[in-house]
């Protein structure tokens, strides 16, 4: 009877310190959470560079520099500069003329019956190199002369055409192409048609020749390969 007495206010104690204390409300467990790796840029560095106010950037500006396209040479060139030199056909040939890079003052060079082709300007813009067939062999060869037309002086003289010339870039050589050994093949000769030297020497057609920017190379088309033409550099 003296326990059963015991255990009930033992019970009747724990029940009035319990309704003395206020009513909690359970936390809920915290959830670890696991962060991706990634490279990109934290987003508080973010927010900091999208809120910053843009500074102004000063960009250097230069006054435009006029060229005419034409690389700089130690020798001055009135003539050339801004000319353009072409030819033009007519019934019986063909004649070289000059003209502003505009369309205007043409001027004809030549005046001749034969067909005077392919004019070049010099690397110095002094002379004008081209091919003709005004010669009584009615052969084509080549000629240079001023840039006005006068002095005009042969360099190539048969037996066979002579096409297609082309200054070096130092003025000192020309490139061209002959059918004087039975086919066409690609010389050189220095600037006054001095010391021809043949090139190529193949049973097919090499023609076309031109010079490299530096000079050290010269390209060419032939149909040594085939019948199609392909182009070539020696």
């Amino acid at each position: 009877m003296t326990f059963i007495v015991s255990l009930l206010l033992t019970t009747l104690l724990v029940a009035c310190d319990l309704g003395g204390m206020p009513a909690q409300t359970p936390t809920p467990a915290s959830i670890p959470t696991t962060t991706a790796a990634t490279t990109s840029t934290p987003l508080s560095t973010l927010t900091y560079y999208s809120t910053r106010t843009p500074t102004a950037t000063t960009i250097p500006t230069h006054a435009p520099t006029a060229t005419t396209g034409i690389p700089p040479t130690s020798t001055p060139m009135p003539l050339s500069k801004g000319r353009i030199v072409f030819s033009r056909f007519k019934d019986d040939g063909a004649d070289v003329y000059v003209m502003n890079a505009d369309g205007s003052g043409v001027t004809r060079l030549t005046n001749n019956s034969g067909r005077s082709t392919s004019p070049h300007w010099s690397p110095d813009g002094t002379k004008i190199l081209f091919e003709s067939s005004n010669n009584s062999e009615n052969i084509v060869d080549l000629y240079v002369m001023k840039a006005n037309g006068s002095g005009l002086t042969r360099l190539t003289n048969g037996p066979k055409h002579n096409l297609l010339p082309e200054w070096s870039p130092d003025g000192t050589k020309i490139v061209f192409q002959s059918d004087r050994d039975g086919n066409n093949e690609i010389y050189v000769m220095n600037a006054d048609g001095s010391s021809p030297t043949r090139l190529t020497n193949n049973p097919a057609s090499d023609n076309m020749p031109k010079w490299s920017y530096d000079g050290t190379k010269i390209a060419f088309v032939s149909n040594r390969d085939g019948d199609w033409a392909q182009i070539y550099v020696m």
